[in-house]
């Protein structure tokens, strides 16, 4: 059966690609043309008799809400011929990504009592601008010092970053697992770093 590959697209951005049903048989058929689970979306403008040798378009749509690969069935039939099955598969991409600056990536052997500030980059990563919201920090002994925006988003323009300054403090001789997370308000799964 053929099948329509989007490959990596960015989390919440629609993606579409175009499949063309052709008629290739003498007289006029009857079309049934199912629909796609999300998500995938699917728009046409096929009529419901076909002419012969007439063409139209099916439009697939494809808009990621996270990393995991997504695959759905469409189901083609017409006028005495068996149905013909369209897969549509595609898989999610962050466009963000966190790194520490400077090489210091984590809080590691804090000595008990000190007080650890690091600096942490969000980027954007994709070819489109991208509006995130305020980052979310967890983690007994994380604060943040210095935000990365002063209002509840923030639109950073295709590889722009903002600076997210995080201070951590020890009070006894223990492992301290803590995230720095940030959203896309457009949704999808959050781009984590593990501090």
């Amino acid at each position: 059966s053929p099948a329509v590959e989007f490959g990596m697209v960015a989390l919440g951005s629609p993606v579409q690609q175009t499949v063309v049903l052709t008629n290739t048989g003498a007289g006029p058929a009857v079309l049934s043309i199912g629909s796609l689970a999300a998500p995938f979306a699917l728009t046409h403008n096929c009529p419901a008799t076909l002419a012969p040798q007439a063409s139209c378009e099916l439009v697939g749509t494809f808009t990621a809400a996270d990393t995991v690969r997504a695959q759905a069935m469409l189901s083609v039939s017409a006028t005495g011929g068996a149905p013909a099955q369209v897969t549509f598969a595609g898989s999610g991409q962050s466009t963000l990504s966190i790194q520490g600056w400077g090489g210091y990536q984590q809080f590691l052997d804090v000595p008990t009592g000190r007080t650890i500030q690091r600096d942490f980059y969000i980027t954007n990563t994709s070819s489109q601008p991208v509006t995130i919201s305020r980052p979310v920090l967890t983690g007994t002994g994380y604060s943040t010092l210095l935000p990365c925006m002063t209002g509840a988003s923030l639109t950073l323009a295709p590889g722009a970053a903002c600076r997210q300054r995080v201070q951590f403090s020890t009070a006894v001789v223990s492992s301290y697992p803590g995230t720095l997370a940030v959203s896309q308000t457009d949704g999808g799964t959050p781009t984590t770093y593990a501090l």
